[in-house]
């Protein structure tokens, strides 16, 4: 899977390492999570990322600070597509997840991620991004368009004109 690495920086607040810039280009879901994506160690149990959740949330996206983060909304945050919508879990934007144990079930953090309001302001905020088609760009073909035809026809009208001088 091809992607670019991240450049990281040490905020004053905290000693975790967070994305300085989300530069990936692909989203990244390593085949062999259970190798890769280190586990979660309880007092008694450990506790691995399971590779059903890539099917289960294909918005889930393996990091190079050794967890994953939410791809559609880390890249609407780096375009500072979401400035306006409060996303109060940066768990999934910048910090990384790595809470295995919390991760699933009914109530498990990545089914509320999913639908909460950060998320899918996200997802609409790509989804506009990919549109390049906004007022200006319509009308501005629109104008090239007419232009072109114009030009077509006022070739047309000087070629018979020349070629009616000609022929008299």
């Amino acid at each position: 899977m091809n992607y670019a690495v991240c450049t990281l920086q040490k905020t004053e607040q905290s000693s975790k390492l967070h994305a300085k810039k989300f530069c990936f280009k692909f989203l990244h879901q390593p085949t062999n999570s259970k190798f890769i994506i280190p586990p979660q160690r309880l007092k008694t149990r450990i506790i691995y990322f399971q590779q059903q959740q890539y099917e289960s949330y294909p918005w889930l996206h393996y990091n190079i600070n050794k967890n994953v983060l939410c791809f559609k909304c880390a890249k609407a945050n780096s375009l500072n597509l979401v400035r306006s919508v409060k996303c109060s879990d940066p768990c999934f934007i910048s910090t990384g997840f790595n809470k295995w144990k919390k991760a699933t079930g009914e109530d498990g953090r990545f089914a509320r991620h999913q639908e909460s309001t950060c998320h899918k302001a996200a997802i609409l905020a790509l989804q506009n991004l990919q549109k390049p088609e906004t007022v200006a760009s319509l009308l501005s073909q629109q104008l090239s368009e007419k232009q072109h035809g114009a030009r077509t026809c006022l070739n047309v009208l000087f070629t018979s004109t020349a070629t009616e001088m000609s022929i008299s």
